[in-house]
């Protein structure tokens, strides 16, 4: 009974030890995103990264031994431009400009010493997405946003990692590389924007993130 009322006083102290170090907070920051088509397409099309941006609300859960976990709320806007090429004469013929904005979850799993006056940090960050909204300004007339809407893939996922660091226990700025799993886009059947599905088939949306964050 005695071993029994100490483990529950164990658990309890526990308890209320993470719930008082639970904090929530804002978050946001830019977004730089391409894609890589690989050597195949590189006669072909030629993509570019652009600059976007990030913003949602966050939450920090802190663990002992330095641990804390991060989930946030975004929206999250990525993107690329592609240059379709002349073949083998490094021509533009035409311009893609495709963006998709995500209603986006990331989990970052963070660990780092705390120094009082600040907290370096390293963390890995899995993160999931619905898209919400789709773009495309082309040169093409089959491309345009009805085409961006039905063909960009609705689902994405991925993980990031990176390193940041949390000042006077408030300020976060961190800076990470992201990677998505799986397809920009939904294979499409017609003659031009079937040669770009197949290009985006097995590539997906990389870059980097800066993101500050004000925890309360």
């Amino acid at each position: 009974m005695k071993r029994l009322i100490a483990i529950l006083a164990v658990a309890a102290a526990i308890f209320s030890s993470v719930e008082s170090s639970a904090r929530s907070g804002i978050i946001g920051g830019f977004t730089s995103s391409s894609t890589n088509l690989g050597s195949s397409w590189k006669n072909l099309i030629d993509a570019k990264s652009v600059s976007l941006y990030h913003v949602g609300l966050t939450y920090q859960l802190q663990l002992p031994m330095g641990l804390s976990i991060q989930p946030s709320l975004l929206y999250q806007v990525k993107g690329t431009t592609l240059d379709v090429l002349k073949a083998e004469q490094n021509l533009t013929v035409g311009d893609v400009d495709l963006r998709a904005g995500y209603l986006e979850v990331p989990v970052a799993i963070q660990w780092g010493p705390d120094l009082v006056v600040a907290r370096p940090y390293v963390f890995l960050e899995p993160f999931i997405g619905y898209r919400l909204t789709g773009n495309a300004k082309s040169d093409f007339a089959s491309i345009s946003d009805d085409w961006a809407k039905k063909n960009l893939s609705k689902v994405e996922f991925g993980i990031g990692i990176g390193a940041g660091v949390e000042l006077i226990q408030h300020l976060q700025v961190s800076l990470q590389w992201f990677a998505n799993i799986g397809p920009i886009v939904d294979k499409d059947a017609s003659a031009i924007t079937g040669a770009m599905a197949n290009a985006l088939e097995a590539k997906s949306f990389n870059g980097v993130k800066i993101s500050a964050a004000y925890l309360f």
